[in-house]
């Protein structure tokens, strides 16, 4: 069970942009910067670290 509650949803960003035939779509938005992505990671971690404090302290 600790597993189940501990895992995220991750969004699909390869294949539901992808079109019917599998091939990616030229207007997609450009990637993101290595700046902008680990900017992304450490908020997602700790949004999910207060997440789990919170849990911890409603038991």
């Amino acid at each position: 069970m600790a597993i189940a509650s501990a895992s995220l949803a991750i969004p699909c960003l390869l294949s539901c942009n992808s079109a019917t035939n599998g091939t990616s779509s030229p207007s997609s938005a450009p990637p993101h910067s290595p700046v902008e992505a680990e900017k992304a990671a450490a908020t997602i971690q700790n949004h999910f670290r207060r997440f789990q404090e919170k849990k911890q302290q409603n038991k």
